[in-house]
């Protein structure tokens, strides 16, 4: 009687396999996971540049809409109320959240108001520019929105700033910027010159 020829990997052999299937699944999962950090910074990248693009048609806006009824520029809300009883807040160089406001109350639809410096170093000097999603799918600030809201790693400001050679109430420098958390902080800023009309 023949004996039979068996044959078996030996340890080796599957270690070698399990090293070479190691490799090819790491492989793969590296891919996933770039695209998937890829898609996700781009989504904050579009978010951010209309989030960025909005606070500087806003704060456009409010130039133009004080032009029309006042025939000045840099008043932070430019309503009735204000102009007639001749204390009209005015923008002073800092930091300034801006948003759309939809309450029916409100004598004008720009939102404003002042903050404190906002410093990448200090997470929470961020937390006041903390960005929300409502139920309805609008992004405002956290604290803008009254319900239901889902909370962003996403903060967005503008800074107002001096232009060289003017005084703040001819001209000013307006940063408006979106910072957001993935995997440390990305910023996007967008810069603009606000002038008043009568000093051309």
């Amino acid at each position: 009687m023949k004996k039979l020829d068996k044959k078996a990997f030996s340890i080796v052999e599957i270690l070698v396999g399990i090293v070479i299937f190691l490799f090819g699944i790491t492989g793969v999962y590296s891919i996933i996971s770039s695209t998937l950090n890829i898609n996700n910074y781009n989504k904050n990248y579009i978010i951010g540049v209309n989030l960025v693009r909005e606070q500087l048609e806003l704060f456009r806006n409010i130039r133009d809409t004080n032009f029309s009824k006042i025939k000045t520029y840099n008043i932070i809300n430019p309503n009735k109320d204000c102009i007639g009883d001749g204390l009209c807040e005015r923008f002073e160089e800092g930091y300034y959240k801006i948003s759309n406001d939809f309450t029916l109350s409100s004598p004008f639809t720009v939102k404003v108001q002042a903050g404190e410096k906002a410093d990448l170093k200090n997470q929470n000097s961020l937390l006041a520019y903390q960005v929300c999603i409502d139920k309805e799918g609008i992004y405002d600030y956290c604290d803008n929105i009254v319900g239901d809201k889902k909370e962003l790693k996403l903060y967005k400001f503008i800074k107002i700033s001096k232009v060289d050679g003017y005084d703040i109430n001819q001209a000013m420098k307006v940063d408006s910027k979106i910072v957001w958390y993935s995997k440390g902080f990305k910023e996007f800023e967008v810069s603009s010159i606000f002038t008043d009309y009568k000093i051309y």
